[in-house]
Formats: C-alpha cells, sequence, structure tokens
C-alpha cells in the first residue's frame, strides 16, 4: 500500500508539475502577445513620425525649389539693371566727351572774338554732288 500511496503522490506531481508547466506556458504566450502589441505600437508611432517627418522634407523641398526659382529670376534681373548701368555709364561718358567738345569749340570761338572783335562767319554746309 505504501507502493501505491508513492505512486500516486508520484502521479499527483507529476501531474501538477505538468499543469504547473502549462500555466507557465500560457503566462509566456500572454506576456510574448502583450509584448508584441507594444512593440507594434511603438513601431506604429515611429512610422507615423517618420511620414510626419517626410511629409515636412517634401514640403521643405517645394519651399527651396520656389526659393530658387525666385533666386534665378532675381540673378536675371540683376543681370539686366548691370548692363543698363553700364549703357548708363557709356552714355554719360559719351555725353562728357561731347559737352567737353563743345566747351572747346566754345572756348575758341570766344578766343576768336576776342582777338577779332567780331565772329567770323562760318562757311555753309558743303552739299554733295547730285
Amino acid at each position: 500500500m505504501y507502493q501505491r500511496v508513492l505512486t500516486a503522490i508520484h502521479a499527483n506531481l507529476i501531474g501538477s508539475s505538468l499543469a504547473a508547466i502549462a500555466l507557465l506556458g500560457i503566462a509566456g504566450l500572454g506576456y510574448a502577445t502583450v509584448s508584441a502589441n507594444h512593440r507594434a505600437s511603438a513601431m506604429t508611432a515611429e512610422r507615423d513620425g517618420a511620414v510626419a517627418e517626410l511629409q515636412q522634407l517634401q514640403a521643405s523641398a517645394g519651399q527651396l525649389s520656389q526659393i530658387e526659382t525666385k533666386i534665378g529670376s532675381a540673378r536675371v534681373e540683376y543681370g539686366r539693371v548691370v548692363q543698363a548701368w553700364s549703357d548708363a555709364k557709356d552714355r554719360l561718358a559719351s555725353t562728357q566727351q561731347s559737352l567737353g567738345q563743345m566747351a572747346k569749340r566754345q572756348e575758341q570761338a570766344l578766343d576768336r572774338v576776342n582777338q577779332t572783335g567780331s565772329i567770323k562767319p562760318s562757311e555753309p554746309p558743303k552739299r554733295p554732288a547730285r
């Protein structure tokens, strides 16, 4: 009988051990599921953050493209202004030269008047033969 009791105790211990192992397995599965759900939500949040950052970068790229277009237009306009300034500078130099020549002719005419006391009539322009 002692043997039967020992066998029954062993059977109960084995059964209890198997039940405990099964419970630990179920608990481990539950923990793994909860952990996987937590990781999935963390990955979803990370993905959402990356998508938002991508959208922001795309918007910035669009703004950068607009700024580059404006800079290109400004460069063209600057080129026009520089050309106009150069043309005006050339016209000014030409006008100053013409004024210098006129002043010189006027001075020469005044010298002739002072020397002769009168203005010598100028010769009429010569017309080309027809």
